[in-house]
């Protein structure tokens, strides 16, 4: 393995994960930890990944005006009369918990959509080991808020402004019920205030934390190896779809 260009060729991959490919970020994060001493194994596994990105060189991120929460950008609605009912981006978060089997830490990271396609995503393994799966997605929904606060001011700085909320998507009750304060007990005290960050922005009306059943969780697919009709479903709703189909690409 030695004169295997096994580095370079995962620095490469995760630079399209972070750009245009967040359907690969899964697979090359776990394969990014070997990067010291690579086997066989994981060679062989680069390569799948490689045949997977030949296999869909024809997919991009598709954004729509069709698929948007509010149709068009806001000045547009505005000016035909029609009201915002919903927000602008829509954000998934998730967990796999304890996923690591060296570690177990958890493997945590969110996703914005906007347009009906995805414009910036997230996958990271945790640097803590929490024992509660209700307390590892609470830290992990931090950087998802921080995010879309982000997003949020940079639509403000081009000019469109969003007064409605922004939907963030969460699949465990406990962390929805955590957000709102309806989950503080003796088990959650111990929790950094840093990441009570969450709140203050849904009590400011910035975003709304709702749940979301787990089979319609977009996050599986940046956190764990799915099967193929659970991944290509994923895929899609992302907004990635073939350029045969015609419609308009980014």
């Amino acid at each position: 393995m030695a004169n295997v260009p096994y580095m370079s060729l995962i620095r490469a991959l995760m630079y399209t994960a972070i750009g245009t490919q967040p359907d690969i970020a899964f697979a090359v994060g776990a394969l990014s930890r070997f990067l010291s001493n690579p086997g066989r194994q994981h060679w062989n596994e680069v390569k799948c990944v490689l045949s997977y990105l030949k296999g869909t060189s024809d997919y991009a991120i598709c954004y729509s005006s069709e698929k948007s929460l509010t149709g068009e950008v806001i000045s547009y609605l505005c000016s035909v009369g029609i009201q915002l009912t919903e927000g602008l981006m829509k954000g998934f978060c998730d967990l796999d918990w304890a996923g690591c089997i060296d570690t177990r830490c958890s493997t945590s990271g969110f996703v914005w959509i906007m347009g009906g396609g995805v414009i910036c995503w997230r996958s990271k393994l945790q640097t803590i080991v929490a024992l509660l799966s209700t307390e590892t997605e609470y830290v992990g929904a931090t950087p998802a808020v921080q995010e879309v606060v982000w997003l949020r001011d940079l639509l403000c700085e081009l000019g469109i402004t969003d007064t409605s909320l922004s939907i963030l998507n969460m699949d465990n009750r406990g962390v929805v019920s955590l957000t709102c304060r309806a989950g503080d007990s003796n088990w959650t005290k111990h929790i950094n205030i840093h990441y009570h960050f969450i709140r203050s922005h849904i009590e400011s009306k910035c975003i709304k934390v709702q749940y979301l059943l787990t089979d319609e969780m977009i996050m599986d697919i940046l956190m764990k190896n799915l099967g193929c009709t659970k991944h290509n479903y994923f895929v899609g709703k992302l907004g990635m779809v073939s350029r045969l189909s015609g419609s308009i690409w980014t």
